[in-house]
């Protein structure tokens, strides 16, 4: 009984050495880290990566796109943006210039234009009086129509200064529509004295000019502000006279009257 215990005993002290051999044998012993190497030969131990990167750092940045096809996509994708973006913002250009055109055109077609016919210089009793007449040739109505109109007589048929006096302006919410006919006159365009001398040829040889002249303004049916100016030339010899009662009218009729060179503009 002893001895199979002493045996027991025995087997399990063996075992249990087998057992600790064992595991001895198996747990990871920490190797001692290996001596580094110079720098020289690490630098040497890839020769063809060493000169691969030398040539890389050498070649320019077109060579090094070009030989990734990545990158070289990649660059391609990306001037094909900017050229998308340059020519979209040309397209908005080109756009908006094109509607500024438009516009201008369309004002140009559709807007009110002014233009001043000659209507001759009647007689009315003692006085003579110039008519003119104011026409839209336009589209649109002409709105907030203004007026002014004087005369002189004048020996000079080259006559240059025609003074517009802004305080002798008449009208401000008068509307002309399109087509329309307005008459203006400007009375007592000749004294009576000055119309015994125009008809009676007391100013002597030289020839004498009655100028009707004045400026209408008014907007263009876009809220623009626009304004003609006009000048009408009348020679003395066209005059005409007849007696009336014991009164002798003097006129001066419409075909007779001349676009003087200077005085007749627009905006």
């Amino acid at each position: 009984m002893l001895a199979r215990s002493v045996r027991a005993r025995l087997i399990a002290l063996i075992a249990a050495g087998f057992l600790l051999t064992g595991m001895a044998e198996a747990w990871p012993q920490s190797s001692p880290e290996p001596p580094s190497e110079p720098i020289a030969s690490e630098q040497s131990a890839d020769p063809a990566a060493e000169t691969k990167k030398q040539t890389d750092q050498g070649e320019s940045f077109w060579q090094r796109v070009t030989s990734d096809p990545v990158a070289f996509f990649t660059l391609w994708i990306a001037a094909f943006t900017f050229a998308l973006a340059v020519s979209t913002v040309g397209l908005w250009i080109v756009t908006w210039r094109g509607l500024i055109r438009q516009r201008r055109d369309t004002q140009i077609l559709q807007r009110a234009y002014i233009a001043v016919d000659a209507l001759g210089v009647k007689p009315f009793g003692e006085r003579a009086v110039a008519h003119i007449s104011v026409r839209n040739a336009g589209r649109l109505p002409a709105r907030k129509v203004w007026w002014f109109i004087t005369h002189e007589l004048s020996g000079d048929g080259q006559k240059r200064d025609f003074v517009i006096d802004e305080a002798m302006f008449y009208g401000g919410n008068l509307v002309l529509p399109p087509d329309t006919n307005m008459a203006r006159s400007h009375d007592c365009v000749l004294p009576p004295n000055c119309v015994k001398q125009f008809s009676g040829g007391q100013f002597g040889g030289p020839r004498i000019f009655l100028y009707i002249w004045g400026e209408i303004r008014y907007t263009d049916g876009f809220g623009t502000s626009r304004w003609t100016r006009f000048c009408h030339r009348y020679d003395h010899r066209a005059i005409q006279s007849r007696v009336v009662g014991q009164r002798a009218e003097t006129w001066l009729a419409a075909q007779d009257m001349r676009y003087h060179q200077y005085g007749n503009d627009a905006d």
